[in-house]
């Protein structure tokens, strides 16, 4: 896993999702998003995230930020 690189973060982030660690997908995908803020993809993952913990208000912040 290259740090720097944001689709390395994204895709550690699909298998954590995939294994139901939700907690730990969401910051992967942040870091996907902080790396790469404009990519839409990773900010709709992590609006995903948000709603598997039950955090519904930044869900939909992070889906307005996806369409935008």
């Amino acid at each position: 896993l290259d740090p720097e690189r944001s689709e390395h973060h994204f895709g550690l982030a699909k298998t954590l999702d995939c294994m139901d660690n939700h907690r730990a997908a969401f910051e992967s995908f942040r870091k996907a998003v902080e790396l790469k803020p404009d990519w839409a993809g990773a900010i709709g993952e992590m609006g995903k995230q948000c709603m598997k913990l039950g955090d519904y208000p930044q869900a939909i912040a992070a889906f307005e930020r996806a369409i935008a």
